[in-house]
């Protein structure tokens, strides 16, 4: 396409003013250009991933083409003008490329995840949007103006665009994502009822004891699905057996499983006693799309972790959901290095030894399956290794689980064992020892036994706050009669305040005042720290006895708050109040007091508990109002309900479904609502919405916490019972993910959450 001249207006001899104007939007282009061009490079080099280095250096060379020729177009040269045509043009069919793939992966999560994979689809909607503006808005205003009259006229020559071209390159992200979507969706079976799923497990329990087994009619009349039925029995975290039904009905699988299950029972030795401690479990697959095998990366997302499993080209299974879970195989990376608890995919190693074991033949199917298992209490669904729905404990049940569980982690001299994967039996190694969450513990403890009276809380935090005692040097460096714990030659500015809080904690429970010296030194230590408007300086270099520069801790000074305001309970006399109030002050007020500030919340949880431990010294109406806004805040994150396969997110926190929820994060959000609780009860509010937004979060903490009825993956259960996963799917114990959930079902009672 040719744009119009201007007719006889114009003479063949350019006006020098038109000249002038045509020059100066070349040499403007000219200069954006090589800002553009630099910026660029930065960007791809060291923010983007180089996961695929082709694709990264395209970019950078077609960035090192804009600068190389940005002397030339300000000089306005014939051949550096056609080379910016020329560019402008790359730039816009890459964004289109670049919009039609983000389009395309949206398209693909959406399909291989269904709600789960919504958060992640909107992230890759967001991405597109931004490739569109960096590549396709910049590139098409250079066209605009490369494409001018005046421009064009004072280069001597005409242009032509590939209008056409450019008008399929726009649908290209509409038919790649419609492509993308139709080929990889699912449409799974409805759930099988109640009464089949019952039907079912007592059929082949009847079958596998030696009783009669009398098939139910409500089971024939049912389709088996696109695969065999699998039942499976595990014993104290083994896998015992698994066998497979085929038929074109429900009753035909149950029955040929049966069959397989007692043939098996009767070929080994010795089986036959342990049968009644068997628990059955049966997957039925309910829907079957193709799995997207490369890239690599498709492949690790491309299942959702614990509902999802595969099956090779001749319909043979290659894995299960529990074989994920059993082999700590979800969560196999962390998208953002800045934030490594947060992990996605499916271990692709784990995925690679299942097809050689299994000698599968690709192409491979995704395919979603529906589980139920024995409970105590009958038949259950399963969903990610876990009952649902599940009959909860009381929470002061589940407080005492969890100290029981850390109770039987401490070691002799005080310690903790710090990690541990309770489907392996096996101690997590590879982190140093932290003396922050050794301190958390010690709270934890103390506030076990302040709300249950059982000796052995108080014992279990005396012995950790002895430890503690003894990793506190003299002094907090040289000439100083201060205290503090130290770390590289640095004063450790959280763990020190954790540790008194603990100790004051402690103190304040049982009376013992062994620690109480070696508290208050802890503490004056943090008021020297606090700076005129209430922050602190968390960095101290104990050789100099000097503040050295540092970006702020996350939750130190929150933390520090707490400890001031301990020490006011505790003491007669003393700076502490004064010292608490500006800390609370500048927490509830000029911490957030920058613009973006107005419209967000960061790590408050510990904020919220000091100001609720500083009534009734502390009455500030606005303590209760920032804690208020933050349970608002925290409510637009937490999960309500939503589709089946995202039903056990309830009351768990997160930013869409594309990340598991993880419970440790939903503990500290319930310490944090349940003192927000306690003060707006002190300030005479009734608050229903915080009632049920705690409720929930408690919740899924009890829902999540080992138990009889979710342990059947779990190789020790008398060992592990009472602790708290990292997520739904990945199954690490941290020492530190229970206390913070012992810390918060414990004081529900108190507040009238006696049942969840």
């Amino acid at each position: 396409m040719s744009a119009g001249l201007p007719s006889d207006a114009v003479s063949a001899e350019l006006p020098s003013r038109i000249e002038r104007e045509a020059a100066r939007a070349l040499r403007f282009w000219a200069v954006v250009d090589s800002v553009y061009a630099v910026a660029l490079v930065l960007l791809v080099a060291l923010a983007v991933p180089w996961k695929t280095p082709a694709l990264n250096l395209a970019v950078i060379t077609w960035a090192a083409t804009l600068i190389g020729a940005a002397p030339f177009l300000w000089r306005a040269t014939r051949w550096a003008y056609r080379m910016a045509l020329v560019t402008s043009l790359v730039g816009i069919a890459a964004a289109f490329v670049t919009v039609a793939a983000m389009v395309a992966s949206w398209a693909f999560l959406r399909a291989a995840y269904g709600a789960f994979g919504a958060g992640a689809s909107l992230a890759s909607l967001l991405l597109a949007a931004v490739a569109l503006q960096i590549l396709g808005l910049y590139s098409l205003l250079r066209l605009r103006t490369l494409l001018r009259w005046d421009v064009r006229l004072f280069m001597k020559g005409s242009a032509r665009v590939p209008a056409r071209a450019l008008a399929l390159l726009a649908l290209l992200p509409v038919l790649a994502g419609g492509a993308v979507h139709a080929r990889f969706s699912m449409t799974p079976m409805p759930a099988a009822v109640e009464n089949l799923r019952v039907a079912a497990m007592a059929h082949l329990r009847a079958a596998l004891e030696g009783r009669e087994a009398v098939m139910s009619a409500a089971l024939a009349g049912v389709p088996l699905g696109p695969g065999p039925l699998v039942v499976s029995a595990w014993l104290d975290g083994s896998l015992i057996t698994r066998v497979e039904g085929t038929g074109t009905t429900l009753a035909a699988a149950v029955e040929a499983a049966a069959r397989r299950l007692v043939t098996m029972r009767n070929d080994k030795p010795g089986t036959a006693d342990q049968t009644a401690r068997w628990r059955l479990k049966i997957d039925r697959i309910v829907g079957r799309a193709p799995l997207l095998e490369k890239p690599a990366i498709a492949l690790a997302l491309g299942l959702a972790p614990g509902l999802d499993g595969i099956v090779d080209a001749v319909g043979k299974i290659v894995l299960l959901p529990d074989d994920v879970l059993a082999s700590a195989a979800a969560g196999a990376s962390a998208p953002m290095p800045a934030l490594a608890e947060l992990r996605v995919g499916i271990d692709l190693h784990f995925v690679e030894r299942r097809l050689t074991a299994t000698s599968a033949r690709r192409p491979l199917s995704r395919v979603r399956i529906e589980s139920w298992i024995e409970t105590e209490g009958g038949v259950a669904d399963v969903a990610r290794g876990n009952v649902l729905p599940a009959p909860l404990p009381s929470p002061m049940a589940a407080a005492i689980a969890a100290g029981d569980y850390m109770l039987r982690q401490a070691e002799t001299d005080g310690r903790f064992r710090y990690r541990y994967q309770p489907y392996a039996d096996a101690a997590l190694t590879g982190e140093p020892y932290s003396l922050a969450r050794h301190a958390g513990c010690a709270y934890g403890l103390a506030l076990l036994y302040a709300h249950t009276g059982e000796s052995r809380f108080r014992e279990g935090a005396a012995a950790a706050l002895g430890w503690m005692a003894q990793q506190i040097p003299p002094t907090c460096g040289a000439g100083s009669d201060r205290r503090c714990l130290v770390e590289g030659g640095r004063a450790t500015f959280g763990a020190s305040a954790l540790t008194a809080i603990a100790m004051l904690e402690y103190q304040r429970r049982t009376g013992d005042r062994r620690f109480a010296a070696l508290a208050f030194d802890l503490v004056r230590f943090l008021t020297d720290r606090q700076r005129p408007d209430g922050e602190f300086h968390h960095h101290f270099d104990v050789g100099r006895g000097a503040e050295v520069p540092g970006p702020p801790r996350m939750f130190a000074s929150e933390q520090a708050a707490l400890a001031l305001v301990l020490a006011d309970r505790m003491a007669a006399a003393g700076p502490w109040r004064l010292a608490a109030e500006r800390a609370l002050d500048f927490l509830t007020r000029r911490k957030y007091d920058f613009p973006l500030g107005r419209f967000i919340y960061g790590a408050d949880h510990w904020t919220c508990i000091a100001a609720e431990e500083a009534w009734p010294a502390l009455r500030h109406r606005h303590y209760l109002d920032f804690c208020r806004g933050y349970a608002g805040f925290m409510r637009r994150l937490q999960y309500a309900g939503g589709p089946a396969e995202v039903r056990d997110f309830g009351g768990h926190y997160g930013f869409g479904y594309q990340l598991l929820p993880q419970a440790p994060a939903t503990a500290g959000f319930a310490e944090a609502l349940l003192s927000t609780l306690a003060l707006a009860r002190h300030h005479g509010v009734d608050d229903e919405a915080l009632r049920d937004d705690t409720r929930r979060a408690l919740g899924a903490i009890a829902r999540e916490q080992l138990h009889a009825g979710n342990d059947y993956l779990v190789r020790r259960r008398d060992h592990a019972r009472g602790g708290i996963r990292r997520s739904l799917v990945e199954p690490e114990i941290r020492i530190d993910f229970v206390q913070h959930a012992a810390a918060a079902l414990v004081r529900a009672p108190a507040l009238g959450l006696d049942r969840l």
